[in-house]
């Protein structure tokens, strides 16, 4: 079976930015030989010095480190997308590989689809699970064996309250500063789409590398800069999410369709 258009120009693009990274990196070594006979053919006086016209190129090998490392990146970047956009790459075993083997695009793309594919999915999901997590709130203590006034929250009755999930997110960081406008960190903003796609995953049956974050999306770019409106009930027209609603102390309230829906994210989040 041949290839499909798709993957073809993949791979000819991955020809293609090899030659040339091979032919930038010649360079290097030509310049170096250059250099060289340069100095043979014009010895360099006794206590003086030899104008050599090559050393005005004294830093291009540092530019070709340059150039391989954002090639590594482009391809990383390139091959992530196509093939596991919610999957976090592990950057030190690429950077490993390509130290072994040199700059080769389709070698990369090879690499990555051999190291991390089999257990895209799977990995992807405790990733995100993991980010999701930093949203659970601070809860008061409950029983004499806890040592101090709160404690992370533990267990589902932490945070659960019939369909809706009590959870905190960092939506104020500049409200007390600017009364009209409200600013996302990236941290919460990354933590609540990643909490977005695992209630995708889990409870609609989405593929892990096709979960997106259409709800916490629409809600940054809509009311990001308006505080008046980000802090209102925003009722949804979703199949599992039924209303979110973000409160000035950086509480937020996702509320289900489903008591059972909300148990299942609560237990997700709390085990």
């Amino acid at each position: 079976m041949g290839l499909s258009q798709t993957k073809l120009e993949a791979v000819m693009q991955n020809q293609s930015l090899t030659q040339w990274y091979e032919k930038i990196a010649d360079v290097v070594d030509n310049i170096g030989q250059a250099t060289t006979e340069f100095e043979k053919l014009n010895p360099k006086p006794e206590g003086g010095f030899c104008n050599n016209p090559f050393d005005c190129v004294y830093d291009f090998e540092g530019d070709v480190a340059k150039l391989k490392k954002s090639l590594v990146g482009y391809v990383v970047d390139r091959t992530q997308k196509s093939l596991c956009p919610n999957l976090k790459l592990d950057d030190g075993k690429i950077a490993e590989f390509v130290e072994r083997t040199g700059f080769d695009a389709q070698a990369i793309e090879d690499f990555i689809r051999t190291e991390f594919l089999p257990t895209a999915d799977n990995e992807t999901v405790n990733q995100l699970l993991t980010q999701a997590k930093n949203l659970l709130p601070w809860v008061d203590n409950d029983g004499a064996d806890l040592v101090g006034v709160h404690h992370k929250a533990n267990k589902p009755t932490d945070i659960l309250s019939g369909k809706k999930v009590r959870l905190h997110a960092y939506l104020t960081s500049q409200y007390s500063f600017n009364r009209e406008k409200v600013r996302t960190y990236d941290g919460s903003a990354l933590e609540l789409r990643a909490l977005e796609k695992i209630i995708q995953i889990k409870l609609e049956g989405v593929g892990a590398q096709r979960a997106d974050s259409p709800v916490f999306n629409h809600l940054f770019r809509t009311y990001g800069e308006d505080a008046q409106r980000f802090f209102r009930l925003h009722k949804l027209n979703q199949d599992v999410i039924e209303r979110v609603r973000a409160f000035k102390n950086d509480n937020l309230d996702i509320e289900f369709k489903t008591e059972e829906q909300g148990q299942i994210i609560a237990e997700l989040l709390t085990s």
